[in-house]
């Protein structure tokens, strides 16, 4: 009878912890570029995790700053994978004073799905105003299109239903009940000045969105002059008022011209996985 073999079997093969390390580290990391003069001035600011996408936004990207305007720094972060794992998960968002904010990547992409204004307007920044760029930033900048769907139109008029109502110079009836309607004073400070310019201003991007599919977020030639001029106080508020219900009424009609397609995560979920994987 033959005799039984004594040989050991193979053991099976570790993975070291330090190369299991390295490997996540890989992940986690997106390499970033600094583009322009403004990576000089850019503010370094502890986001939990790293940031991907940098810009200068507010007054300076729209072209109506004046002279010592607050600097208005937006960007968006990727998370560190050990959040992910926790039970808390990544922190959403961060803000800073006095006046930056900061988005995590994947709740940044599901703002982008729903049609936030505020998002959405930090995928079309001019490129003079990025100061942190990366792989993840162009790579969500080159599906933008890809978000304009019948929640982006939806999202669009209810933002600034929301903001045009907070100036209404009558009563609205929400839930069956009356709004009090501002005081003339304070309705004509709202109108004529920041917030009135404000209100034109994403009316006049949205109706460029719905027009051509792009958003122009530097105002330019008439557009600029009239939101300057709405902004420094010198347009009266029923003109303002005019102007706003007439930009909507034209929104309204590009938008039942065009049949929106419906929200569709796929390709974010593709862009958001490989990002996780540092493939971008």
């Amino acid at each position: 009878m033959p005799k039984p073999s004594l040989r050991r079997a193979p053991a099976p093969r570790r993975v070291s912890r330090v190369a299991r390390r390295t490997d996540d580290s890989r992940r986690e990391t997106t390499p970033v570029t600094y583009p322009g003069p403004l990576a000089a001035r850019r503010p370094h600011v502890p986001v939990p995790g790293h940031l991907v996408f940098q810009v200068l936004g507010g007054s300076r990207a729209y072209g109506l700053a004046r002279a010592g305007a607050d600097e208005d720094w937006r960007g968006v972060y990727q998370a560190s994978a050990e959040s992910l794992y926790g039970l808390a998960g990544p922190i959403d968002h961060v803000e800073f004073p006095p006046d930056q904010q900061y988005w995590e990547l994947t709740h940044f992409g599901r703002l982008c799905l729903a049609g936030n204004p505020h998002a959405l307007e930090l995928l079309w920044i001019p490129p003079e105003m990025i100061a942190l760029d990366s792989g993840v930033a162009r790579a969500l900048r080159a599906m933008r299109r890809d978000f304009l769907t019948a929640s982006t139109v939806s999202s669009y008029f209810g933002f600034l239903f929301s903001i045009r109502r907070s100036m209404a110079p009558t009563k609205v009836k929400i839930a069956g009940q009356d709004q009090t309607a501002l005081p003339s004073d304070r309705q004509d400070k709202l109108l004529a000045g920041k917030r009135g310019s404000h209100l034109v201003r994403i009316f006049l991007n949205f109706r460029e969105l719905l027009r051509s599919g792009e958003m122009r977020v530097r105002l330019e030639g008439e557009d600029l002059k009239l939101v300057s001029a709405i902004k420094a106080g010198v347009v009266p508020a029923d003109r303002v008022l005019s102007l706003a219900d007439g930009l909507e009424r034209e929104c309204r009609s590009l938008a039942e011209s065009h049949p929106w397609p419906a929200a569709d995560s796929r390709s974010l979920e593709k862009l958001l996985i490989r990002a996780r994987r540092g493939e971008l």
